[in-house]
């Protein structure tokens, strides 16, 4: 299995961000020892990537503190004065009450970082489905069939979509790494109302 990592960003110029130099390839006969090493890494690219979004949206969350308190979370530790080093390592130290709260589903947001497969819903989970789950373990898997694939499979820190649910049929793996992409005008769109012309250039 290859990975390239990249954390996509609502940039005008830029698009996405490469975490990592180069393509990390895992290979390994058994096929357990493969997934394990391939989710260590994913857990190590995301935390990089949940670390980028609690700093963007910082003050958001506390607003939503300050507003409501951490309402429907579940603060370990809640009685004790304990210090953290940075409010990256608080937001994660929390986890989801019973209730979904405002923050709850914010964290939920940032927290989860998607892993993109091309056509993996229907063969590569199925090939690894013994595996995946003993590796990813159970608690908090929630997944989305849609016969005889799978559409999603999501745990508290990552999202695994075939993305092949979300394009045409019958586009090709080539097809789909090689397609632009595009780029919506975000500065335009914060600066003004957007005319006609800014979608139609003459």
């Amino acid at each position: 299995m290859t990975l390239r990592p990249f954390l996509s960003l609502p940039r005008l110029n830029t698009g996405r961000i490469l975490l990592t130099e180069g393509v990390r390839c895992f290979v390994n006969d058994d096929p357990k020892m493969l997934l394990t090493e391939m989710f260590n890494y994913i857990g190590d690219v995301s935390v990089k990537i949940q670390q980028y979004n609690v700093n963007k949206y910082m003050s958001l969350l506390q607003k939503i503190i300050n507003a409501h308190g951490l309402t429907g979370m579940e603060v370990p530790g809640a009685n004790s004065d304990k210090k953290y080093a940075s409010f990256f390592d608080f937001h994660r130290s929390l986890g989801f009450g019973k209730q979904r709260s405002d923050y709850g589903k914010l964290k939920q947001q940032l927290d989860q970082v998607p892993v993109f497969g091309f056509n993996s819903g229907r063969y590569d989970i199925n090939l690894i489905k013994k595996d995946l789950f003993a590796v990813i373990g159970t608690d908090n898997v929630k997944s989305v069939i849609k016969n005889p694939s799978y559409m999603c499979i999501a745990t508290s820190d990552m999202k695994m979509l075939d993305i092949t649910n979300y394009v045409p049929a019958g586009t090709s793996y080539d097809k789909y790494l090689t397609t632009y992409l595009g780029s919506f005008p975000y500065e335009v769109h914060h600066r003004r109302s957007m005319s006609k012309a800014d979608y139609y250039p003459t």
